[in-house]
């Protein structure tokens, strides 16, 4: 079994760890790869360039278990679906979709999403209070049992770093509040 862990990590947080670490011991998956959005991704503009975000990811998941993608990232990018059929086709197994509940409400936004759904197994990590199982139940009866929710109360958002970039970096592991001092990124810069 493979997990894709999907988002757009901007930037990884602890939590984002955490749940990876989460998903590993509760699922046993034999790779989790972390499938970070590209460029070209066409409806939140607010994101620094992949290659940052890549780099960024690939100093939280070091460990064997864990390969940052980078088949997002293309001109032509063709969605998220495409991205699980071609894992699914590499690897020969299984293949789950990992996302946040705040992702799985603008799910109807993606291209194929009803093929995500239908083909694919989903985790959907339960944050805030996101009554997650009630928007599954009324939005997707007939796919219900291809989801599985995991409860995790984690300060998971990104946003809200973005937002505090100066007072939140205690929600970003030290290597990457780092390489976000030494980018000059999210506002925050080295006079901090």
């Amino acid at each position: 079994m493979i997990v894709v862990f999907g988002g757009t990590f901007n930037p990884p947080t602890k939590a984002h760890k955490e749940i990876a670490e989460k998903i590993k011991s509760l699922f046993k998956p034999t790779k989790i790869i972390v499938l970070p959005t590209g460029d070209s991704y066409t409806w939140k503009k607010d994101f620094v360039d992949f290659s940052l975000r890549q780099e960024m990811l690939k100093l939280v998941f070091k460990e064997k278990i864990y390969q940052v993608s980078s088949l997002e990232n293309k001109e032509n990018y063709e969605g998220t679906y495409q991205s699980l059929l071609q894992i699914k086709e590499l690897y020969q197994e299984d293949v789950y979709f990992l996302l946040g509940a705040d992702n799985l409400l603008y799910i109807n936004k993606w291209v194929d999403y009803e093929k995500i759904i239908k083909e694919f197994k989903l985790i959907v990590v339960k944050r805030d209070n996101i009554l997650i199982e009630k928007y599954i139940n009324n939005n997707f009866p007939s796919q219900k049992d291809n989801f599985t929710i995991v409860n995790c109360n984690l300060p998971l958002s990104s946003s809200h770093f973005r937002s505090n970039p100066k007072t939140e970096a205690d929600l970003l592991d030290k290597k990457v509040y780092e390489y976000i001092l030494k980018h000059n990124l999210y506002g925050v810069n080295n006079d901090v």
